[in-house]
């Protein structure tokens, strides 16, 4: 009796041993599922040759591979692929298993477990490179990505711009901003253990840098005026324009004292910022007239109306001092001028 777990077992009625310590047991097994059947069922205590290949396992397609068996004097071998000595050399296009049976002089048979040589296809690696865009604008920068067919878990990268080895860049992406035209190219490595060839170089990838437009501004008229006026404000050109106070006129009327600039867009979608035009608007002086006495009087009598502070005096009488006397009735008024030449009319 034979307990092989699971509840299974090999039942003997009888048992013979031969010379090469083969035992043959007349019985029915349940560990190989033969049923109940009465057979006859042969046990080997002697140990089974083992199979050692000369390289790696797998193997490439086409690659030569080693098979040794274990040696002894006076033995035979028989593999399966019907070679008869201690070790076979192979080159083989497709997966297989071998097997070989040794004998001994006692005309024992030891039969070794199956050893599977398998062999990888050999693949050829392939990479392209893109990007979303290939146009950009000075100062701006693109991603270029490496497609890759049969590249492995590990592949490498050699980026090239213009010719020039990009260093510390072995990854599949590539972010550059170039200030001129330039042609970028990758070499990819395979990680793969068998190829047809174990680089690949991609196609030549241009990136056209387009120049930034040309910002400027050119007022049309004095930045400095006065409350009231204004200036009108003129870019360079573009296609569109964005000022600094929102407008994206092609042109702006300012009344405001501020720093006025626009960032316009050219064709080929490159912006670019203008210098700053200071505009100051100055306010208009304070026209008022102050009288010394009552304005309504008799003949013989008069009143002195006083102009507010300012710098030049205009009155509707032809006077320029920034005070009057008046004897006469009348309508008067001044114009006054500051320091910066603003006016007003007194009412």
């Amino acid at each position: 009796f034979y307990d092989c777990g699971n509840n299974k077992a090999d039942i003997a009625f009888s048992s013979i041993t031969d010379n090469c310590d083969n035992i043959f047991i007349t019985g029915y097994s349940t560990c190989n599922n033969t049923g109940q059947d009465v057979k006859v069922i042969k046990y080997s205590s002697l140990t089974k040759p083992t199979i050692t290949a000369s390289s790696q396992n797998p193997i490439c397609e086409g690659d030569n591979i080693i098979l040794y068996a274990d040696t002894c004097s006076l033995c035979a071998y028989l593999w399966n692929n019907g070679s008869n000595v201690d070790s076979i050399i192979m080159s083989l296009d497709s997966t297989e298993e071998f097997q070989v049976t040794i004998t001994d002089s006692d005309g024992c048979e030891r039969i070794s477990l199956p050893y599977k040589v398998v062999v990888k296809k050999l693949l050829k690696p392939e990479v392209t490179i893109t990007s979303v865009t290939n146009d950009i604008c000075v100062g701006s920068s693109t991603t270029i990505t490496a497609q890759t067919v049969n590249a492995g878990s590990t592949p490498g990268y050699l980026w090239y711009i213009n010719g020039s080895l990009q260093t510390n860049q072995n990854t599949s992406t590539l972010i550059v901003s170039p200030a001129i035209n330039s042609q970028i190219q990758c070499i990819l490595t395979t990680s793969e253990q068998c190829y047809t060839q174990q680089k690949d170089t991609s196609n030549v990838f241009t990136v056209t840098v387009n120049p930034l437009p040309i910002a400027s501004i050119n007022a049309l008229g004095n930045t400095t005026f006065c409350s009231g006026s204004s200036v009108l404000l003129a870019p360079s050109q573009g296609t569109s324009y964005l000022w600094s106070n929102g407008s994206t006129a092609d042109t702006l009327v300012v009344d405001k004292s501020g720093a006025y600039k626009v960032t316009l867009t050219d064709d080929n979608g490159c912006s670019n910022a203008s210098n700053e035009i200071i505009v100051t608007v100055n306010d208009l002086p304070i026209a008022n007239i102050m009288q010394s006495g009552s304005t309504t009087f008799c003949k013989g009598d008069s009143v002195i109306l006083t102009a507010s502070s300012a710098s030049i005096y205009s009155w509707s009488t032809g006077a320029t001092g920034n005070q009057i006397i008046v004897k006469n009735s009348g309508q008067f008024n001044v114009t006054v001028t500051d320091q910066n030449g603003c006016q007003a009319i007194s009412q």
